[in-house]
């Protein structure tokens, strides 16, 4: 015996001793199976072979209920079936239910042993191989599909088993096939949703005839639509019928007389198939009852432009645009095509920024108008100061419009507008208070604008709103900014933890790898630390005049002068002589005058002072400057 056929065996003894009711199951009596089974497994079991029985496609309770009620109906029905196969089926119902396939496998195989001809079982097993067997497991699948087709020829009346088949059919490319069984199941429909599927599939096989008669069965059950008219529109148009092609479109119009837009698509259908007077008379029709129908003006524009009729486009062009009464969606849907065609062909920019200057006059129902302008604009390279009253504007009209505000600040930014950036991230912090990129450009902002204080509540603030889906860059350079504003305000020991949180997130961050080395040897603490972070940062970027600086400032507090030397030779090689540089300079006389190259030291240190503005460095040059030593 089998490792498998003892463990079914024992299986079956357990639930065998309990089910002592089952034999009731013979006699057709649903309400006695229920019992049984209450009374054999307990109320949760039952409950969880519900659930079961649900997750496993909905259609096995149908099998178990009717199993008994229809014993006495059919004549494999009428077949005994005894007590083991009955365990084994509802156990590998609620193997299922377990997501246990493997043993619901084993369990089904086992009750067809018992009984051969059982239509649920080989629908489940079957169902189960075709589920599973890859695409070159041919003898599963023909297993499976033989099994299938045996329960439908036991049940032909269980329509899910031939839904489930025909479906696998299509799939399969085996459109005949699939056709006939739902052919079959929709021989008496009162509903249309396999109607649907039976369409599409003969549309899939190119049997576009049998399409369209099942589009009239659905017609007849679900009455005319627009999308069931172009589907026969299209379908007789693939077999070169346009006498009914085009009579399909007018049957709908018919119908629906008030439903201009079914007019309009009349229209369209002529225009895209070769029959432009005939669109421009439906245009016309329509427009003549609803002289601002959106739909006809759209589509006449259209036409304009394909038949070549400029003027004539650029006239209802400015009309629909700056109607006061048009619908918003048009004005868009027009400009864009308007905006493609200047853009494909070069055409003068001031014509469409004239259109969009006095549409955007008007009153705005949403922003797309504007939105559209900003892209229009920036496909051109308009320079981006010319973008920014637009991009405002946007914002205005949607507030919360969060890309446009991200690409406000991005321009702001390029153009050192500190200021602009600061009041576009105050507003950002409002409509999408949860964004800590507002918080970081508001700090930013504030610190280089002298307001250290502000700075560091807004990047304080900035830090309470990283989560795990912040970019890691962003958390990195709010806790580096923090870190300097801490440093400045003599925060020496929150500094550096700053510091050390924001190489967590970004251990690359050259910035702040050297600004904490640098204010590390201010400080003359951890000094072997700030020489291999400030390395770093002349490894990644062996140009960057500051992060030279800062290697060679170290290696001066090491007493390292002669390296100190060489690296702040590299610094001082063709840096430009500005403020912001008097430090450097300042250090190159130090580290000079170390070297006892007085003459060398006192030059940097002259040029130092005539750069600095700064007085506490400018008092300490002077000093140095006089006494002509440190």
């Amino acid at each position: 015996m089998t490792a498998i056929q003892k463990r079914l065996d024992n299986l079956l003894m357990k639930l065998l001793r309990t089910m002592s009711l089952l034999t009731s199951l013979r006699s057709g009596e649903a309400t006695t199976r229920r019992l049984c089974v209450r009374h054999a497994v307990g109320g949760l079991w039952l409950l969880v072979m519900a659930i079961g029985l649900a997750a496993c496609g909905g259609k096995q309770a149908t099998a178990l209920e009717g199993h008994a009620s229809e014993a006495t109906s059919t004549s494999v029905q009428t077949e005994q079936r005894n007590e083991r196969f009955d365990a084994l089926f509802l156990e590998a119902s609620r193997r299922c239910a377990l997501a246990d396939y493997d043993a619901q496998y084993e369990l089904l195989q086992a009750a067809l042993a018992e009984q051969p001809e059982a239509p649920e079982a080989l629908y489940e097993l079957g169902r189960m191989k075709l589920i599973v067997s890859s695409s070159t497991d041919t003898v599963m699948r023909a297993e499976g599909e033989a099994q299938i087709r045996k329960a439908i020829k036991a049940m032909p009346e269980r329509p899910y088993y031939k839904e489930f088949l025909a479906d696998y059919l299509a799939g399969r490319n085996r459109y005949a096939e699939a056709i006939e069984l739902y052919t079959q199941l929709t021989a008496n429909a009162h509903t249309s949703s396999k109607l649907y599927t039976l369409m599409g599939i003969q549309e899939e096989a190119g049997d576009y005839a049998g399409a369209i008669e099942t589009i009239n069965r659905i017609e007849a059950i679900d009455g005319r639509s627009e999308r069931l008219s172009i589907g026969k529109f299209n379908l007789y148009a693939e077999m070169g019928d346009n006498e009914h092609a085009y009579a399909s479109i007018e049957e709908l119009c018919a119908e629906f007389p008030d439903e201009l837009r079914y007019r309009v698509l009349l229209g369209d259908l002529y225009r895209q198939n070769g029959y432009p007077d005939m669109a421009l008379a439906v245009y016309k029709d329509v427009l003549t009852a609803e002289p601002d129908n959106s739909l006809a003006q759209i589509s006449l524009l259209s036409y304009y432009k394909g038949t070549g009729q400029d003027s004539l486009y650029r006239e209802l062009l400015e009309d629909v645009v700056l109607s006061p009464n048009q619908q918003m969606e048009a004005k868009v849907e027009a400009m864009q095509g308007f905006v493609m065609d200047a853009v494909m062909t070069d055409k003068d920019s001031a014509e469409v920024l004239y259109l969009f200057r006095h549409a955007l006059q008007e009153p705005q129902e949403n922003r797309q108008l504007a939105t559209l302008c900003i892209s229009y604009m920036s496909a051109i390279g308009m320079p981006e100061e010319k973008i920014i009253p637009v991009l405002k504007q946007a914002l205005e009209i949607e507030p919360d419009f969060e890309g446009g505000r991200m690409m406000l600040i991005d321009i702001l930014l390029r153009l050192n507008d500190t200021e602009g950036v600061a009041e576009v991230c105050r507003d950002g912090m409002i409509y999408q208070p949860d964004e800590p990129l507002y918080y970081y450009y508001a700090g930013l902002a504030q610190a280089i604008l002298g307001n250290e204080a502000l700075g560091t509540e807004y990047l304080e603030a900035g830090i309470e709103r990283i989560n795990d889906e912040t970019d890691l860059n962003l958390a990195a350079g709010i806790y580096a900014t923090l870190g300097d504003l801490y440093y400045e305000q003599k925060k020496k020991n929150e500094a550096y933890a700053a510091y050390d949180q924001s190489l967590l997130y970004d251990p690359d961050n050259v910035s702040c790898l050297n600004n904490y080395a640098y204010y590390l040897s201010l400080d003359g603490k951890r000094l072997e630390q700030a020489e291999a972070m400030s390395r770093r940062t002349i490894n990644a970027e062996p140009q960057n005049a500051t992060y030279l600086d800062t290697y060679a400032w170290i290696l001066y507090i090491q007493k390292d002068y002669k390296n100190a030397s060489i690296y702040i030779e590299q610094a001082i090689d063709g840096l430009d002589e500005t403020e912001e540089n008097a430090g450097i300079f300042d250090h190159a006389g130090d580290i000079f005058f170390r070297l006892k190259q007085n003459k060398k030291a006192l030059q940097f240190w002259i040029k130092a002072l005539s750069l600095t503005t700064d007085a506490d460095r400018k008092e300490t040059l002077k000093r140095k400057v006089r006494r002509k030593r440190l």
